[in-house]
């Protein structure tokens, strides 16, 4: 999960305690309960987390660390060879990012190893950056190990929030789509039939952060607001939903019928080769026009 980070081993190790049951019913179709193997100074035969199986064990361990290699995986499965149990699959969770000594080698989703006994196992690497969603976490595990997804407190009359969220929009919005970037949409001459991803793609980059936080809001849901940017949009709500209809209005309408293509050697997505191209083109402006007054009105202010 590259937009939120782990501060410590100890907190890692606590986090994926809960992250192997989504791991092992996602790799394996297998509900099950894990636990911390061993303490300091007990001998661990290199794993941190352990789900008892009737013969064999789905063992994991977890790895704070920004660089991770093949050669390092090998050290850990020599360390799991002492091992007294059988084992059943290997999870290595990590905060590293992807090494290519590792990528290399896996088939598929996995790598094997084989025990001096001659059984084999599946390793199954899962890297923290994979990780979409912290919904699996309990909310004051949640709470405690990442703050700041739940640094929202609203105050408790009605009016007050609601014209605090209105300031929130003000305040957060223009960091994330600028006056700047509402000047080129108006400016643009959607009578040529096309638009320049470059003036459409920070209206889509918003859009895709009010998607996350518009099912976060409408689930009660905060584990979805994974990092500060989504906090903020959070915020907003429900008093900016006339602003974010808005934007959500042109992005549906621009995808509707919009093709990827190239004009003068730039990017855009067009109608031109669409029959009813002008009645679309006259769309896509209605939408354009209403989004930016929209945003005129409710984040600068204007009448």
């Amino acid at each position: 999960m590259k937009n939120i980070k782990v501060r410590s081993d100890d907190e890692w190790e606590e986090l994926c305690v809960y992250l192997m049951p989504v791991m092992a019913k996602d790799y394996l179709n297998q509900n099950r309960q894990f636990y911390r193997y061993g303490g300091p100074g007990q001998v661990q035969y290199g794993l941190d987390i352990v789900s008892k199986g009737k013969d064999a064990d789905i063992i994991a361990q977890c790895k704070f660390t920004k660089a991770f290699t093949f050669r390092e995986l090998e050290r850990e499965l020599k360390e799991t060879d002492k091992y007294p149990y059988g084992i059943e699959a290997f999870f290595l969770l990590t905060t590293a990012a992807k090494h290519t000594s590792i990528e290399n080698k896996r088939y598929r989703n996995y790598l094997s190893h084989t025990r001096p006994d001659g059984s084999t196992f599946r390793i199954y690497m899962i890297y923290w950056d994979d990780i979409h969603s912290v919904k699996f976490l309990p909310e004051d595990v949640l709470k405690r190990l990442f703050p700041e997804v739940f640094d929202i407190n609203p105050p408790q009359d009605e009016m007050s929030f609601h014209n605090t969220q209105l300031e929130n929009l003000r305040f957060f919005i223009p960091s994330l789509l600028s006056v700047e970037d509402i000047i080129r949409l108006e400016s643009w001459d959607f009578n040529l039939g096309y638009i320049k991803d470059s003036v459409y793609d920070p209206f889509f980059a918003l859009w895709l952060l009010y998607r996350d936080v518009d099912f976060a809001f409408r689930h009660n849901d905060k584990s979805y607001l994974t990092n500060q940017r989504l906090v903020k949009i959070y915020k907003c709500l429900p008093a900016g939903k006339k602003f974010f209809e808005s934007l959500t209005d042109f992005k549906n309408i621009i995808q509707k019928n919009g093709i990827g293509g190239t004009v003068n050697f730039e990017s855009v997505l067009t109608v031109l080769d669409l029959d009813d191209n002008h009645i679309i083109c006259r769309r896509w402006a209605d939408a354009a026009r209403y989004l930016t007054q929209t945003y005129r009105e409710m984040i600068l202010g204007d009448s």
